[in-house]
């Protein structure tokens, strides 16, 4: 190449140069604008704009600035994946931003891809190997089920920075979702040892003590959240967790329905309806039972998971005719209900069964020791408190 050429060259390049900075002071320019807007909350406006700035100069740092900003827009609006996209675009034009690698991680632990954000934390974890990206890749770990590099890298903090909390919060974290309690608690009491106002330490020691069925536990520390630390958002949520992990309870309504369970051995069967004064005659029979929280309808309307029979215990006082061998008069229900019925506002359950008359229209029953059974769950899918799901008229739950 000439000295013609060379100097064709450099005029070239000079030419571009300008034009880029250019391109780079209107799209600044435009950015402005674009950023005013967002301030003032007129999203669709301020997302326009954004576009408009990342067009003009479309592999500049003020293009960068647009995505991250258009990034923030789409969250508001519940757009998850748009802001995956433009953060993705961002990271193309600047592969060694710290930051947006970070913030990328975070929409992919939001939109359930934990996979994808722990790629990106190892990726961030080239440029900064410090505490802050670790504990976000021990994170993505975490949601992604792999405990083990959760745990090292959580680790690898407490040993990067020996005096904070941070690590120990999320080893926490960590033997919480794999199920070891007992390490979760002393891990999260670390943390609060070297943090004492680490109100988030506090709710999640409360969700493992939840997880763990210590309810006592569990609403001591919701009730301090709110009362001593003014934590009313913390004790809320921690209130809610409570509530879905306690076992549901059930109780007789028995104003309502039609089967007298308070009446006891050697009751007729006429007592309970007349249409049973007729031999051979059949009556559907009902019970309502109240739940203590809300209940999955299929559960409990689905007839298998309920049983009628005689009750029997250690304690003859509770068993099925005082213990003493039925009379040839007493009848034998059904031991599936007919149907079930389920009030989700009210929270109780209808049990429709029938009762039979024998040929003679002279059958008896001891209605307080018959006992309804059920083993259904909530509607969280957590199972009956077993303390309180038979009952009998006579003892009532046991």
């Amino acid at each position: 190449m000439g000295l013609l050429d060379d100097v064709v060259v450099s005029g070239l390049f000079s030419v571009s140069a300008e034009l880029g900075a250019k391109r780079e002071g209107i799209a600044q320019n435009a950015l402005r604008g674009a950023v005013d807007a967002f301030q003032k909350k007129n999203y669709d406006e301020a997302l326009a704009k954004f576009k408009q700035a990342a067009t003009i100069a479309p592999r500049s740092a003020a293009t960068v600035t647009a995505y991250n900003f258009m990034s923030q827009i789409y969250q508001t609006k519940g757009d998850l994946e748009s802001a995956i996209d433009v953060t993705k675009k961002a990271l193309e034009i600047d592969n060694k931003n710290l930051d947006t690698h970070i913030a990328l991680g975070k929409l992919y632990i939001l939109n359930k891809q934990p996979e994808e954000a722990r790629a990106v934390y190892e990726k961030a974890l080239q440029i900064d190997a410090g505490a802050s990206t670790r504990y976000y890749l021990g994170q993505a770990y975490m949601q992604s089920g792999d405990y083990n590099n959760a745990e090292l890298q959580f680790n690898k903090i407490k040993a990067l920075q020996p005096d904070s909390p941070y690590g120990d919060f999320g080893l926490g974290q960590t033997y919480a979702k794999a199920g070891r309690h007992a390490d979760a608690i002393k891990a999260f009491e670390a943390a609060i040892s070297r943090k004492p106002d680490y109100w988030d330490a506090y709710a999640e020691m409360g969700y493992v003590y939840a997880d763990m069925g210590d309810f006592d536990q569990a609403n001591k520390i919701a009730t301090q959240l709110s009362n001593q630390y003014k934590q009313d958002a913390l004790s809320l949520t921690l209130s809610v967790y409570i509530a879905q992990k306690t076992p549901p309870k059930m109780d007789a309504r028995l104003s309502t329905g039609t089967f007298l369970a308070s009446l006891g051995p050697g009751t007729a069967l006429s007592v309970l309806g007349t249409s049973l004064a007729t031999p051979n005659s059949q009556q559907l029979a009902s019970i309502v039972f109240a739940f203590s929280g809300s209940m999955d309808a299929k559960s409990v309307e689905n007839v298998a998971n309920w049983d009628i029979s005689r009750a029997i215990g250690t304690n003859l006082a509770n068993t099925y005719n005082y213990g003493w061998a039925p009379p040839s008069t007493e009848a034998l229900l059904p031991n599936t209900p007919v149907a079930v019925q389920y009030d989700k506002i009210n929270k109780t359950a209808t049990v429709y069964f029938n009762i039979y008359q024998n040929a003679t229209g002279n059958g008896t029953i001891d209605p307080s020791h018959i006992q309804f059974s059920f083993k259904g769950v909530s509607v969280d899918g957590v199972a009956m408190d077993p303390t309180a799901d038979e009952f009998t008229g006579f003892s009532g739950f046991f």
